[in-house]
């Protein structure tokens, strides 16, 4: 540990956190076993060493006393050392008057410059106007205020060549001080084959053409959901064509490195135009012209980015359709006064805003990317859009839960995705104001400016059961789906479901849920033992209920066959969970919680198994 300005040991930097926190054994390994700095370089940029010699010529010697004066005499503004032959000063900052003298005396500027890391150590201390910070207007206060920081973000190759530096030189000049509590290590991004990015290869991206094939917020949005804690990420680098726009996975050549790089010379497959690649560029052996023009280098992962910016978009654009911003709003009560699928949405969201202010406060960014996508796409349209549609337009108290949760979740999704956001964020404004009970959205200081927007809070608990309600409405709903899915029923074609007991009373607390999402024309009570005409059995929980209108007459073959699959799959399922229940090691080692869901995951697996067999054996006629 290096010691303070003032001579007196420190401590550690225990207070120091990295995140990943394997990186700090980098940090830590090499602070124990440092070793002697060249500080100097032979180059023709960087900052010149501010040392200035005088040595005295062979057979002479320097009048030692005059300097030792001259030092006395500008003490503070001056530090010199003092050998054989050879006097060095260093004078302050500001001092040019010095430096002035020093020269007509016959003193001569040291040629080097210092290292990189040197000069970039100082970072934290430089950019603030140190070591007179309050000697100019602009940069009075600046080290108080900034120094320290909160967080450094940078990669794990320069941990001993930056971030060690810049601790070492701000602990010494600081009395201490670290220069900020938080280092993030982000992902080294490479190519598809696991090479490093590089200009001189050709096989990077540039975020212009992401921008210009996907958008802003794709862009940002991939990188997001990229930034695992993995040392790596690959991403896949395509072509653009810049005949026809279309995106290609170029021809690949090893170069004399033995590098993987694009070939020179490119053919579009689409259109057959000629284009020069990234790589013929960086070469500069050949040089494009209108007829072989250079493409641009693009990536198909920045696919999934731009469909989830659409999808929230066109989501946003129906919700609105839907919200009248001069209707007086109708707040409910409280949540129970709403219904299952809107008290669901809420859970949803509260659920989401935990999970992406955890992932936040460990760097965990990726796991922010993947929340909000789950909920938006998989919950808010796939499934609470949909199920609204039928009952939105005259429910305002319905109307109300949309306008808050979707005012909630732009503001959640604003950080990764800002530009899609705040291009919305006017006329969700202007959709009414939202509020719910336990949930709060304040305006913030500038309305209309929703980088400004306060993050929403969300309280009251997530009610558990109307969560696991809902999921057995959505397993029941994916297995009606499925099974028209199977049969090629039309989307748009209505059928029929006949139930009974447990399951019929879930579709009935679902308050029209399954109907919609299953495209049900009716919900039809049976007895047990009945078996309604021209139906298909399904089995749903141990339970068994009975779809019609899938097909004209059921082949019955075919549905043995279906079914024979389900029981097989079932037994396997059974013969899993038992196995997993009979492991003394999976008792005693598992969570509880988990060995409780295995029990049950068992049990439902049992009871689906019981009524396959069963819907099998009346095909059968057994």
């Amino acid at each position: 540990h290096p010691p303070r300005a003032d001579g007196s040991p420190r401590t550690g930097d225990g207070d120091l956190r990295f995140f990943p926190a394997r990186y700090a054994r980098t940090f830590q390994s090499w602070h124990e076993n440092l070793r002697d700095w060249c500080i100097s370089r032979q180059l023709w940029w960087g900052h010149r060493i501010p040392i200035w010699t005088l040595q005295a010529p062979d057979g002479q010697t320097v009048d030692v006393d005059r300097w030792k004066a001259f030092e006395t005499t500008h003490t503070g503004r001056v530090a010199g050392l003092y050998e054989d032959g050879c006097v060095r000063f260093c004078p302050a900052a500001e001092a040019g008057d010095i430096e002035r003298e020093l020269e007509a005396a016959g003193f001569v500027q040291d040629p080097d410059v210092l290292d990189t890391w040197f000069s970039s150590g100082l970072w934290p201390l430089s950019t603030m106007g140190w070591p007179g910070p309050d000697q100019t207007p602009q940069t009075a206060g600046l080290l108080d205020r900034f120094n320290p920081s909160s967080v450094l973000c940078t990669a794990r190759d320069i941990i001993t060549l930056w971030v060690s530096r810049m601790v070492m030189f701000n602990r010494y000049f600081r009395d201490g001080t670290l220069p900020f509590t938080q280092v993030y290590v982000h992902p080294m991004i490479q190519d598809g084959v696991g090479q490093r990015m590089s200009k001189s290869l050709g096989n990077g991206v540039d975020p212009r053409d992401i921008i210009h094939s996907h958008g802003t917020d794709a862009l940002r949005f991939v990188l997001t959901q990229i930034a695992t804690s993995t040392q790596d990420v690959r991403l896949p680098v395509d072509m653009l064509c810049p005949h026809c726009e279309q995106t290609f996975e170029p021809n690949q050549i090893t170069n004399d490195a033995g590098y993987r790089v694009a070939a020179p010379t490119q053919v579009c497959p689409k259109c057959k135009g000629v284009m020069l690649s990234a790589t013929a560029a960086a070469l500069g052996d050949v040089k494009p012209d209108d007829q072989t023009p250079t493409a641009r280098n693009s990536s198909r992962k920045f696919d999934l980015g731009r469909n989830f910016a659409n999808k929230f978009w066109n989501a946003t654009r129906f919700a609105l359709a839907k919200l009248d911003g001069d209707e007086a709003i109708s707040l409910p009560g409280d949540a129970g006064e709403l219904s299952l699928i809107d008290r669901w949405i809420i859970g949803r969201l509260q659920h989401t805003l935990g999970v992406v202010e955890d992932a936040v406060a460990g760097y965990q960014f990726h796991q922010y990317a993947e929340a909000m996508y789950d909920f938006i796409w998989r919950d808010f349209c796939d499934w609470y859009l949909e199920a609204v549609k039928p009952t939105v337009g005259d429910d305002p108290s319905q109307r109300q839960v949309l306008r808050t949760v979707l005012n909630a979740t732009v503001r959640m999704l604003h950080p990764i995705c800002p530009f899609v956001t705040e291009t919305l964020w006017p006329h969700i404004q202007a959709a009414g104001a939202p509020g719910l009970p336990g949930v709060t959205l304040d305006a913030g200081s500038r309305p209309d400016l929703l980088a400004t927007a306060p993050w929403p809070r969300v309280a009251g608990g997530i009610d558990e059961q109307v969560s696991a309600t809902v999921e057995r409405i959505q397993t029941l709903t994916m297995a009606i789906r499925n099974l028209r899915a199977e049969h090629k029923v039309s989307p748009k074609k209505r059928i029929k479901l006949f139930a009974g007991g447990p399951t019929l009373a879930l579709i009935e607390s679902g308050g029209g849920i399954v109907q919609t999402m299953a495209g049900l024309s009716s919900v039809e009570a049976v007895h047990d033992g009945a078996t309604p005409d021209g139906t298909i059995p399904l089995a749903i929980e141990g339970d068994q209920v009975f779809v019609g209108g899938l097909v004209e007459a059921v082949d019955v073959d075919a549905e043995q066959a279906r079914l024979t699959r389900v029981c097989q799959e079932k037994e396997k399922a059974v013969v899993r969970y038992r196995s997993k229940l009979e492991n003394k090691g999976y008792i005693n080692k598992a969570p509880a919680a988990v060995v409780d869901q295995t029990r049950e995951m068992l049990s439902e697996a049992e009871a689906d198994l019981a009524a396959s067999r069963k819907a099998l054996q009346l095909l059968q006629g057994d």
